[in-house]
């Protein structure tokens, strides 16, 4: 987990291949840990129907656990969805390894997701949606 810089997107924008899926990869997590419930400018999922059964539901947000579950320390990093708006954000616990193996694991689901045309960023300018592609 690091914080979200300007060389990412500017490879993102400017790069090809293997730079620019590395560098769409590094945003959208940054953006998912940065993420907040009542943030303006998020990144969301359009069709709640097209995630499948999530592992669990809490109020109105649904999560789906990734991760080493059954050792310890436990490594587990829930994505979490609300069932209003579609907002995304990622929790981690504090405590584990091999993260780096969970969260390829987490945006393969997005990648998934990305694929089937489910993925947007809301934006605080008009309250504009863009599709991730």
């Amino acid at each position: 987990m690091t914080e979200m810089n300007s060389d990412n997107g500017l490879i993102y924008a400017c790069g090809t291949g293997r730079q620019k899926r590395w560098a769409r990869e590094k945003l959208i997590m940054d953006m998912l840990y940065t993420a907040e419930e009542d943030y303006c400018t998020y990144l969301k999922f359009k069709d709640l129907e097209l995630l499948g059964k999530p592992d669990d539901e809490i109020d109105e947000k649904m999560l789906f656990r990734f991760g080493y579950l059954f050792r310890l320390p436990r490594t587990e990093i829930d994505l979490i969805v609300s069932k209003k708006t579609g907002l995304m954000y990622l929790k981690r616990d504090e405590f584990g390894w091999g993260w780096d193996e969970v969260e390829k694991e987490v945006y393969k689901f997005i990648a998934e997701q990305i694929k089937k045309k489910n993925v947007y960023i809301q934006t605080n300018f008009n309250c504009e949606e863009f599709l991730i592609k």
